[in-house]
């Protein structure tokens, strides 16, 4: 890519290096305050690009607002809450929150700099940031600069979040800045700069997570040392970590705890925040094993064979529990406490219970066991 025309609008004052422009020419330093256009013309498809940069020092001012509408998600509005927390950490001031606000309503002309947030689906404010095919997308955010204000547009709650934690990263945070003590260098000022509003990609692998496996003694003392347990306190950096980290999925510890019953606050922290939870490859239908070894002498048996009235019941407990989250179900079956199955490879009793299993789904869902 070679330049063919450079046109700078105002006098000459400040010292900006254009990171995308230094992709392919990384010693290309100009200087000017305001704005600047370049014609870019490829040699391999000798068509013209044309590319409108940006800079404003939003964060120089020490003031800066948070802004979103009030029937935004809360999750979306927590996430809001931790990146501005990033902000005081970089800069040394507390951001302003304006979350209760009707967006359509209001004139923010006043405001010396600001961020605003939302998804597309929430106010028509976001539309015109994102395309209506990009809007149709799975966690897809538009990064906008616009004079005093930064625009993340999301066509869902995780693409605004995404889109948030994009901004934590410009400001040189760490997606482990609440691990080993890794905070981000004090800064008085940073320039942003923009090129016209882009869409991030569609993530191409639907689900991304983690599995919390054989959870003792690590991640067990960690939970126990700091919050006491296994609950929502503790899963919520998890989440944090998985989210900063562009996640959406996370299989829970489960050898002695169960992450839907110890604390009932676990799953539903996991919807409010956009994080998609399954269960190990022996623990079906949206329980942990846990809840029934607590409760074996009630139960009784874990054979499908001999107690199969009771394992459905149970099953279909568990839909019941998740079915207004995005959780993904396991089906199948595996011996007790990740044994073998009693009866050895008997194909024909597996095939009964998924059967048996996907009507419990649709029964509870109102939905097709393959949606």
């Amino acid at each position: 890519i070679k330049i063919t025309s450079l046109t700078f609008n105002s006098s000459l004052i400040k010292s900006v290096k254009l990171p995308i422009i230094s992709l392919f020419l990384p010693s290309i330093k100009t200087s000017f305050n305001g704005s600047l256009t370049l014609i870019l013309t490829s040699s391999l498809t000798l068509r013209p690009i044309l590319i409108k940069f940006l800079t404003k020092s939003i964060f120089s001012s020490k003031s800066l607002n948070f802004i979103c509408d009030i029937n935004e998600f809360s999750g979306v509005k927590k996430i809001a809450a931790k990146v501005a927390n990033d902000v005081k950490l970089v800069f040394g001031f507390d951001p302003v929150m304006q979350t209760d606000l009707s967006l359509g309503s209001e004139n923010f002309d006043g405001l010396d700099s600001y961020v605003l947030f939302g998804t597309a689906t929430t106010s028509s404010v976001f539309e015109k940031y994102l395309s209506a095919e990009d809007r149709t997308k799975r966690e897809v955010y538009s990064f906008t600069v616009e004079e005093n204000r930064i625009v993340i547009a999301g066509s869902d709650k995780r693409g605004v979040i995404y889109g948030l934690f994009h901004l934590s990263e410009l400001l040189g945070v760490s997606p482990l800045v609440d691990w080993f003590k890794l905070n981000p260098a004090k800064k008085e000022s940073v320039e942003i700069a923009a090129c016209e509003m882009k869409a991030s990609k569609e993530p191409s692998v639907r689900y991304r997570g983690f599995f919390i496996n054989d959870e003792w003694p690590a991640f067990g003392n960690w939970c126990t040392r700091n919050f006491g347990g296994f609950n929502a306190k503790a899963y919520e950096q998890i989440f944090l970590l998985l989210l900063r980290m562009k996640g959406n999925y996370m299989w829970p510890a489960m050898w002695m705890w169960s992450f839907y019953a110890d604390d009932p606050e676990n799953s539903r922290l996991a919807d409010d925040m956009g994080i998609i939870m399954g269960t190990s490859h022996h623990e079906p239908m949206a329980r942990n094993h846990q809840e029934w070894i607590r409760h074996r002498d009630d139960y009784g048996s874990w054979n499908y064979a001999k107690n199969p009235k009771v394992l459905d019941q149970f099953f279909r407990e568990g839909l019941e529990r998740m079915k207004h989250t995005e959780d993904i179900v396991t089906i199948g079956m595996r011996g007790d406490g990740d044994a073998e199955m009693d009866g050895g490879n008997n194909i024909e009793l597996m095939k009964r219970i998924i059967k048996n299993q996907r009507k419990i789904i649709a029964d509870v869902t109102k939905k097709p066991a393959s949606r």
